[in-house]
């Protein structure tokens, strides 16, 4: 009985791919994989398991400030600040054009608007809002769609044309609003809804900037490089004092009846948080633009898009970039994976009895490896911020364990 069992695994070790036919092979998975996912369409599917862990390591990981930055201050409107308002929605411009001369005045640097401009609203609203944006002295970004946004209760042409001309008459320059490319929702994507990635400029004229990148700009305060495909955003935890919930601070619009001065507009010593700090005014409806992103992982609580932009201004400011590794040096780390897991499916038939099948490697092998691959890269991302690809290693190690112990129907090939 021991000796059948013995001949059984030198049958099985010599049908195993020899090392010359193993590296080989590691170089075509690992050219596979590489390909797979950084060009193909399956890219998405690809990354799935690597974004889940990516959420968690986000959500714990992230790098924090001490305290609330003090470049960036986000100004939000909401229900309560809209109170004594005939309506939400459009957020008057009445509204709108008294913030901006009032943080102009209280010395922001620039200021940029989260809110759309497709329609008319109140003819004298408008017109305010209109005369305050030509009259800023400083820079002010006003938010736009182009053709990626679904307009389902009006005619797309006839709204993007009066958004062209409101922005003409304003005078001042215009950004698109977008985190997820619209293009892209054909493809097999991961449906979590979770924001994770800023996008570049509109691919057709007039190829605006995303508004982070145009305030960054017209200050001169980005040190990163120019966004030419969607990044991942590499997000900021909150303040390690504990004292704020945002890595930056938030001014909420108080209840207000419309003809109120701008004083009473915010609290006492509200204009600390707005001299020389570049000022994103959005809303924080709890109905509309509210998105969940990596750092909800732990309480599940969609927030403001606007608060999202911050994230990504304050990244430009900083010059920082999410580190992944280079192409060329994922694909050696995937051939140096697979031929690991060559070297130990060579032996896996020993453990055989303990999992479910032995020729694919046994159940206990892959567990061991998914855990280690996923430890690996919260270790690797907690002390370098480097995104580790565990996906493709992962899949790379499995391949070895099939060529290091392959069933009956490759074995013969192999042998």
């Amino acid at each position: 009985m021991r000796r059948s069992s013995d001949d059984a695994g030198a049958g099985r070790d010599k049908a195993a791919a020899s090392l010359p036919i193993a590296a080989g092979l590691a170089v075509l998975v690992a050219a596979a994989l590489v390909g797979i996912a950084h060009f193909a369409n399956l890219s998405d599917w690809m990354r799935a398991p690597d974004a889940w862990t990516y959420d968690w390591r986000t959500a714990h990981f992230a790098g924090r400030p001490d305290t609330a930055r003090k470049d960036i201050t986000v100004v939000t409107i909401d229900e309560t600040s809209m109170e004594r308002y005939a309506s939400l929605s459009p957020v008057s411009r009445a509204l709108q054009a008294k913030l901006v001369s009032a943080l102009e005045v209280a010395g922001a640097k620039a200021i940029g608007l989260d809110f759309l401009y497709d329609r008319p609203t109140l003819a004298d609203d408008d017109r305010a809002l209109v005369a305050a944006l030509k009259n800023a002295k400083i820079p002010v970004v006003v938010g736009a769609i182009d053709k990626r946004s679904v307009l389902r209760d009006r005619d797309p042409e006839q709204s993007l044309a009066y958004q062209e001309r409101f922005i003409a008459e304003t005078g001042k320059a215009a950004a698109h609003l977008y985190f997820v490319n619209a293009e892209d929702q054909g493809r097999f994507m991961i449906g979590d809804q979770v924001i994770r990635h800023r996008m570049p400029p509109s691919t057709e004229k007039p190829h605006r900037k995303g508004i982070a990148e145009a305030l960054a700009d017209a200050v001169n305060m980005r040190k990163s490089s120019p966004t030419t495909k969607a990044e991942l955003i590499d997000w900021q935890r909150p303040p390690a004092s504990g004292l704020d919930e945002h890595a930056v601070p938030i001014l909420r619009v108080a209840t207000h009846v419309p003809d109120t001065p701008s004083a009473a507009l915010f609290g006492k010593g509200w204009e600390e948080y707005v001299r020389g700090r570049i000022v994103l005014v959005g809303g924080a409806f709890g109905d509309r633009d509210r998105h969940l992103t990596p750092l909800s992982i732990s309480d599940h609580k969609k927030i403001p898009g606007v608060l999202i932009h911050a994230q990504i201004l304050a990244q430009l400011i900083d010059g920082r970039e999410v580190k992944t590794l280079p192409l060329w040096l994922e694909a050696a780390l995937l051939v140096g994976t697979v031929l690991l897991g060559w070297l130990f499916g060579r032996r896996a038939w020993r453990v055989a009895q303990l999992s479910y099948r032995a020729e694919a490697g046994g159940l206990i092998e892959n567990l061991l490896a998914g855990a280690a691959v996923f430890l690996v890269g919260v270790v690797v991302y907690a002390l370098t911020g480097l995104i580790f690809p565990s996906a493709t290693i992962y899949l790379a190690f499995m391949a070895g364990l099939l060529l290091g112990n392959p069933p009956r129907a490759v074995s013969g090939i192999l042998r």
